[in-house]
């Protein structure tokens, strides 16, 4: 028997901002929270949040950010995605870990930092 969590890969060993322990006590928190709901009880929806700050040099050497589409989605088709910025550009505080173990589907989008 195995337990079927998505473990995000954008956290750091402390992330004290985002409220994230040291990663031996984080990981035991995510699993008991990821163990109380069931895979058919969770969102079904792609969630993601971090700020704004997801930049790349696209073909023709513009600066563009991979996030804003992905939030503009969730905007568009909110049934599907439940992306927001989470830092200055956005009033919504950040979600913790923990609480990451109610959706489905966790989205990961390249960033200049660890948001």
């Amino acid at each position: 028997s195995h337990a079927d969590l998505p473990w995000p890969c954008f956290s750091f060993w402390d992330w004290r901002e985002a409220g994230v322990l040291p990663w031996t006590q984080q990981a035991d928190l995510m699993a008991v929270s990821a163990a109380k709901v069931p895979w058919a009880s969770r969102v079904p929806q792609a969630f993601w949040r971090g700020s704004d700050n997801g930049k790349f040099i696209n073909g023709h050497d513009q600066v563009a950010g991979k996030r804003r589409p992905l939030v503009a989605l969730s905007h568009a088709q909110p049934w599907s995605v439940n992306a927001h910025f989470t830092r200055s550009t956005s009033p919504l505080g950040l979600v913790s870990l923990r609480d990451h173990c109610r959706y489905q589907y966790l989205v990961n989008v390249a960033g200049a930092t660890y948001s």
